[in-house]
């Protein structure tokens, strides 16, 4: 475990966002957004990289590209899995096991056969898939309750 995991008051606000948006709000979209704006102003670590990808694999799936979020969430589940190897099972106190299983719940519901293609929208809606949740410490979901999304910042520097 490093520091990061369970201290809330160093936790950047665009975190807080992707968490928020990944489990209140369910817009996996504005997810990524936050979590792409933390991840190119913060080093790209690639465990953040790999929380964004899971989002935008679900992003896809709700919209039918099946063959899209499968490949999204294959990089994705390498880079948390990798960060779980090499320093631990927690990152800003969020467990990344859970996660992992509870993305791979999702595709369990999904017919194999649909992992190659694109299908309708209303086909993967009556699928009623589950809706991953997360873990998060009693501090997180406080932080909730009174939380307005921050301004999405377009300042990052592009290499």
């Amino acid at each position: 475990m490093n520091h990061r995991d369970n201290d809330l008051s160093d936790m950047d606000d665009r975190f807080l966002a992707y968490l928020y948006c990944f489990c209140v709000l369910r817009d996996y979209f504005l997810c990524h957004e936050y979590g792409e704006s933390l991840w190119l102003s913060t080093g790209r670590n690639t465990v953040l990289k790999g929380f964004i990808q899971g989002a935008v694999c679900l992003y896809h799936l709700e919209k039918g590209n099946v063959r899209g979020a499968r490949r999204m969430w294959t990089r994705a589940r390498k880079y948390l899995l990798d960060y779980v190897a090499q320093s631990g099972t927690l990152y800003s106190g969020i467990s990344i096991p859970d996660f992992v299983a509870q993305i791979e719940q999702v595709f369990t519901k999904v017919p194999p056969e649909w992992f190659g293609q694109r299908v309708e929208r209303d086909d993967v809606h009556a699928l009623r898939l589950p809706k991953p949740t997360l873990s998060l410490s009693p501090g997180i979901r406080a932080r909730f309750a009174e939380f307005t999304l921050p301004p999405l910042h377009d300042d990052e520097a592009q290499p």
